[in-house]
């Protein structure tokens, strides 16, 4: 059995993203960026509730992506609990060609995938590709591969959806520490560039499925 990792070629050089309503609104704050689908079993309604631990003033959540009706009630979430507009803020999509300068404005990305069902817990998510290349530190739950591709590439923090307060005692540990996350967003550029891309995969593919 061989695996190929789902990874995105290099993007090729191309001027900043201008500075969007996330920008506008975190004044300062860490900005912490989930992008993509939102679905059952993403993790993202632990993470809402674990952000009412979280220090508001000094970091912002940002949930990006299509409307549906899991954004719906994750917006609905944000509300009750006081969030929404605060300190956790949605944002609408983006085109999957700017998905990777899209993200290049936050400062960590965040894959919250729980592992409860195969899918999730064994999963390579393009979302891991797409924020390394964005140059962003990675927060993710302890899912096998993520995790040991954040280890590989000194690239961020892992934390335990079944461990209360796990995920918020991560996030205060990049808040409290600048430096750190910007140390770990060179990192996963740096990864990304010269590891975890297409162009690392794409011979030993051909080398598969070519004939010989």
């Amino acid at each position: 059995v061989h695996a190929i990792p789902n990874v995105e070629p290099v993007p090729d050089p191309r001027p900043p993203t201008p500075m969007s309503e996330m920008t506008g609104v975190a004044h300062g704050r860490l900005k912490v960026l989930y992008q993509g689908t939102f679905a059952e079993g993403r993790g993202l309604e632990e993470v809402l509730r674990e952000w009412t631990g979280v220090d508001g003033t000094r970091v912002a959540l940002f949930l990006r992506g299509p409307q549906n009706e899991w954004r719906e009630a994750l917006e609905r979430l944000a509300e009750e609990l006081g969030l929404l507009g605060k300190s956790v803020y949605v944002l609408p999509p983006v085109l999957e060609k700017d998905l990777i300068g899209g993200a290049q404005e936050a400062d960590i990305g965040l894959i919250p995938y729980k592992g409860d069902l195969p899918s999730y817990r064994f999963a390579c998510p393009n979302k891991l590709s797409q924020y390394l290349h964005a140059g962003l530190a990675i927060l993710a739950n302890r899912i096998p591969f993520v995790e040991q591709t954040v280890a590989r590439g000194q690239a961020g923090l892992c934390y335990d959806v079944d461990e209360p307060g796990s995920f918020a005692r991560a996030v205060e540990a990049l808040t409290a520490d600048r430096p750190g996350v910007e140390r770990l967003r060179r990192n996963a550029l740096g990864f990304a560039q010269s590891e975890y891309s297409w162009e690392r995969y794409e011979d030993v593919l051909l080398a598969l499925v070519e004939p010989r």
